[in-house]
């Protein structure tokens, strides 16, 4: 089996977690302590990484960071046996997944933020494993902007993610291996249920709720008013309500914010099912509706963005300056979130609502920003959008490069000095 087959992503799901909570939060010893025990247990010559939170070895590397988080949470008297089980998924993981007659009824879709599709990230969560890694991807689905569906190789203990090569070697297509998936997942049982008046979701904690967000035929058939509109705050839960249903669109935000601070997280974008599929939206149906909703959007991308900022960052050292992703409330209360353009300094732009560009003022190292105003999103990109270079990260970044509008391109926006 080539070498890379066995390069794993694994997402090891515990059957006995407690919900997270922020004081979780332990000295980097008590990670290392785990760190050994899932070493042994997994039997395997690797070596923990402290400041990337992994095990690697010499064709595989595993983020410690989630599983530490889940097994702190776990009873102590049960965290023997969750280390087993973590380290019985690894091994599982590690079969032969060549033959794709054998690995087909194991295939079920796996939903993810989409900063972890990002080849940078794949690039460095395999970093020391081959000049090969660096050139390996994760085919997926997107589903809106934030988020997509993957194919996840199914064990009784762990998944691991399929990459580009797998599908290669199984002569399949992501759509062809996703519909098998997603197939699967609906043999397995939909297990759509209402949670509350107006509001359905998944709970089965099976590790594939927020994948149910695939399964459009049984969600139409719920017959939401309005057309559903999906939630998926985290790969363990899934919430619908109806495009046209106040009540139950605000009972669902709710439910999204209770669980918002939970592992492994996606987003709180919404997502409207269409004819086409799911696409990121702002439920409207009344101001206090359209207030909530974007409250969640712009806190959803500024966190999307916020995961692989300062990685990025690092990354490009100081000649560079990756725009922080900030919110702001507009006047009656809906929230937007904005990015800063500024002159002379090379930029990548994280798509926001708002664009303010911004001079530097005053003597050379005691420079001040002075904002010129703002301008929304496809605005600028229908003017400005030539000159700037999509840089192919995920979440998506635009560099501005040296080139900044000049006044009389500024003004044809035009700029406004509030949102």
């Amino acid at each position: 089996m080539h070498a890379l087959n066995r390069w794993i992503l694994l997402a090891c799901a515990l059957t006995a977690c407690k919900k997270h909570d922020e004081s979780l939060a332990k000295p980097s010893d008590r990670e290392a302590d785990f760190a050994a025990q899932l070493k042994t247990a997994i039997g395997r010559d690797l070596t923990f990484d402290e400041a990337n939170h992994r095990l690697t070895g010499s064709n595989e590397a595993i983020s410690t960071t989630n599983l530490y988080q889940e097994w702190v949470a776990t009873a102590p008297a049960d965290r023997p046996e969750a280390i087993k089980k973590i380290a019985a998924g690894f091994a599982q993981a590690h079969g032969d997944t060549a033959d794709a007659a054998k690995v087909r009824p194991q295939l079920r879709p796996a939903v993810r933020a989409v900063s972890y599709f990002d080849p940078s990230q794949i690039t460095r969560l395999a970093a020391g494993m081959g000049s090969a890694a660096s050139t390996t991807k994760i085919p997926f689905v997107a589903l809106g902007a934030g988020a997509g569906a993957a194919v996840a190789i199914d064990s009784p203990d762990s998944m691991s993610i399929a990459t580009d090569k797998q599908l290669a070697d199984w002569k399949m297509s992501i759509d062809d291996a996703l519909a098998i998936a997603v197939a699967n997942l609906r043999a397995d049982g939909a297990h759509l249920e209402q949670l509350e008046p107006g509001v359905w979701g998944a709970k089965t904690g099976d590790s594939y709720d927020a994948s149910r967000i695939v399964l459009v035929d049984d969600i139409r058939k719920l017959n939401l008013p309005g057309g559903a509109v999906a939630l998926i705050p985290n790969r363990e839960t899934l919430l619908l309500a109806g495009a046209k249903d106040a009540r139950g669109l605000l009972a669902m935000a709710a439910r999204a914010e209770a669980v918002e601070a939970d592992p492994r997280p996606i987003h709180t974008v919404a997502l409207c099912l269409g004819d086409a599929g799911w696409s990121d939206c702002v439920p409207d149906v009344t101001p206090e509706v359209q207030n909530k909703f974007s409250e969640l959007a712009a806190r959803g991308w500024i966190s999307l963005y916020g995961d692989t900022h300062d990685a990025y960052q690092d990354e490009l050292g100081d000649d560079l300056f990756v725009a922080h992703l900030a919110g702001m409330k507009k006047q009656g209360g809906v929230s937007v979130s904005y990015a800063t353009w500024t002159k002379t300094v090379p930029t990548m732009l994280p798509k926001a609502d708002l664009i303010a560009f911004v001079v530097l003022e005053g003597p050379e190292g005691k420079e001040k920003g002075k904002m010129l105003g703002l301008a929304r999103w496809d605005r600028v990109m229908a003017a400005f959008g030539s000159h700037l270079k999509e840089t192919g990260r995920l979440p998506r970044y635009w560099a501005t490069g040296d080139w900044f509008p000049s006044d009389a391109e500024l003004a044809k926006l035009p700029l406004e000095q509030k949102p």
